[in-house]
């Protein structure tokens, strides 16, 4: 299969060392101005001439509270 210029990276891998008391159950993300939540994000070529691209982390814990960290 040819390189298609376009990847969906998982939530966990923006993860810098999270931790949680009460378990983390779950990571989210989506791009800084995108207002959904989903298990990866989406890159293409086009991202390449858009400089940074600012996306948010979202960490859940097991008993549903959550916080949310900027990562370019």
């Amino acid at each position: 299969m040819p390189f298609a210029g376009e990847a969906d990276v998982p939530a966990e891998v923006f993860n810098s060392g999270s931790y949680d008391d009460c378990q983390i159950a779950d990571f989210q993300v989506k791009r800084m101005f995108n207002d959904e939540f989903g298990d990866s994000v989406h890159f293409d070529c086009d991202d390449l001439d858009s400089g940074n691209i600012t996306v948010v982390l979202r960490v859940i814990d097991a008993n549903g509270n959550w916080n949310e960290q900027g990562k370019c």
